[in-house]
């Protein structure tokens, strides 16, 4: 029998009553990996086999369990309280104050979308290229091109959340998957048959691009713990506990270790037929044009991108409903998709994008591990999973505090942004991940100040 009054999508300020819930676990299995079977996560293997072969994989085997654990934990957070990761900002910073952490994750969403759509656009400027003879990616007069292929994936990514919300998300995933494994599976087989084990195992990375196991590790876990904010806007769709405890670390470890492996390979095959270390060459647009895959073999590329940028543009429709309730999800989502539209084209123009994604990196790493932390003590340690819905807007409610914000969980969150810029990029210790240290650093300061104000009836 057809469902009645089912609602698209709920608003971030909204509880998602169980029988609204439609994500199972082999769906939400397939998201979590379509949304790490991508472009860019390729790319994550020219950095981490800076740290060599064995090293590489050790290290981001580590950083994505921890990640994922993370995400999961933010996924069966939004299963309990049926709210978004932004109303669950409410709780801890405050009404006012969840705006900062809107803001932020606008930025964070924004930018990932934009690194996506650079990844489409690569693949576009080859189908492009094989279409009409235009320029490819890395030759002279590729620029328009692939601006207009940046242009072109920000809106199919809009389209596609504008319409149809998770529900659409969800079929999108369903497919992308089956096609990505039999892509990554040809293409597996093609690198592998170019290498021999003793050229993967005796593989030297070059001194001058060597990089630390914590600095690696540090890179990753900024790159990957970020997508708790996904996470908690999932996990709020899922039927039951288990699917929200275990398929982003099912879904999203296997399929970053699989694709960081294969950026890898392909970066091992390219030195030994050319004698150049070149860790571009790790995106697989590049790839399956050198192994004569063709077309078919790019628009898969193309339209992977096209499913994790769905879940950057659904994350930013919450934070921007969060901020102005008053817009809805289709406004919202209006607004989410035109922001990487607007912005989609700046990778193109600047000479090296990957030290544009480094900085990237490090500006999350400053700014969301301590966030996310605090996020996490507050609703699990302190809160005990009890949040009242009821008060989620009202400026007479419990998470009002002061003027609309919770001054402490704001100072203690820049406490700890501050605490690993300080380490990172001013000192550059390496001795140990700097991520972590600022994590369990800022979960012992709110853990103290949150207890004391508990037992002085600021928190309950």
């Amino acid at each position: 029998m057809k469902e009645k009054n089912v609602k698209q999508d709920y608003g971030p300020l909204e509880a998602v009553p169980m029988s609204e819930r439609h994500v199972g676990f082999w769906d939400s299995v397939a998201t979590f990996a379509g949304a790490t079977l991508q472009p860019t996560t390729w790319t994550l293997g020219g950095t981490m086999i800076c740290l060599g072969v064995f090293s590489g994989i050790l290290t981001t085997t580590i950083a994505t369990l921890i990640s994922y654990t993370f995400i999961a934990l933010f996924a069966l957070m939004t299963f309990y309280s049926g709210t978004s990761t932004a109303g669950m900002a409410r709780f801890v910073l405050g009404i006012r104050g969840s705006s900062i952490f809107s803001i932020s994750s606008i930025i964070n969403s924004l930018g990932w979308s934009i690194v996506s759509n650079y990844m489409a656009a690569i693949t576009y400027s080859y189908v492009f290229q094989l279409i009409f003879h235009t320029p490819a990616y890395g030759e002279a007069g590729c620029e328009l091109y692939m601006i207009i292929g940046c242009l072109l994936n920000a809106i199919l990514s809009y389209l596609a959340v504008g319409i149809g919300g998770t529900r659409l998300m969800k079929v999108f995933e369903r497919f992308m998957m089956i096609a990505l494994v039999i892509f990554s599976v040809v293409l597996f087989y093609i690198l592998l048959k170019g290498l021999s084990w003793n050229d993967v195992l005796s593989f030297v990375v070059p001194d001058e691009m060597k990089m630390s196991f914590f600095g690696g590790l540090d890179f990753l876990l900024a790159v990957t713990i970020t997508f708790a904010v996904l996470g908690g806007d999932l996990g709020r769709s899922m039927k039951t506990t288990t699917t929200a405890k275990y398929t982003p670390i099912i879904g999203g470890v296997a399929a970053m270790l699989c694709f960081v492996i294969m950026g890898m390979c392909g970066i091992i095959l390219h030195f030994k037929t050319t004698g150049e270390f070149n860790i571009d060459v790790a995106n697989p647009s590049t790839l399956a044009m050198s192994m004569g895959l063709g077309i078919v073999a790019l628009l898969v590329v193309l339209f992977a991108t096209v499913t994790t940028n769905m879940i950057d543009v659904f994350a930013m429709t919450n934070n921007i409903e969060n901020l102005w309730p008053s817009l809805g999800f289709s406004k919202s989502a209006l607004f989410a998709g035109l922001l990487p539209i607007l912005f989609c084209w700046l990778p193109v123009a600047v000479s090296s994008f990957f030290d544009v994604f480094y900085s990237f990196a490090d500006f999350l790493g400053a700014l969301f591990p301590p966030i996310l932390v605090i996020i996490l003590m507050d609703f699990f340690v302190i809160r005990k999973k009890n949040v009242d819905m009821h008060d989620i807007d009202s400026p007479d409610g419990k998470y009002w505090y002061s003027g609309g914000y919770n001054v402490t969980a704001i100072v203690i969150w820049a406490i700890g942004s501050v605490i690993f810029f300080i380490m990172h990029i001013v000192l550059g210790f390496d001795f140990f991940s700097n991520v972590i240290l600022s994590m369990v650093i800022v979960a012992v300061l709110y853990y103290i100040a949150a207890t004391n104000s508990v037992k002085k009836g600021y928190y309950q």
